[in-house]
């Protein structure tokens, strides 16, 4: 779920002016629940709401020897 604040006036001049809405959305399948989310950019095209939501991967920690001898 993202929760957002949008001006309900052309012209907010203060906190009455902006109003909390709520959007459900689903992660793509190829999103693992691993990753960290990152800040969504919102974007319309053809009356649709779409979210560009970029995620990040942690690294793996690295197990065993660090160093090598041959």
């Amino acid at each position: 779920m993202l929760t957002l604040r949008l001006p309900v006036r052309p012209d907010p001049a203060c906190r009455a002016d902006w109003h909390p809405v709520r959007i459900r959305f689903r992660l793509p399948p190829h999103v693992p629940a691993t990753a960290a989310l990152c800040a969504p950019t919102l974007r319309i095209r053809q009356g649709r709401l779409l979210i560009d939501l970029p995620y990040v991967l942690a690294k793996p920690e690295r197990a065993g020897h660090r160093v090598a001898v041959a």
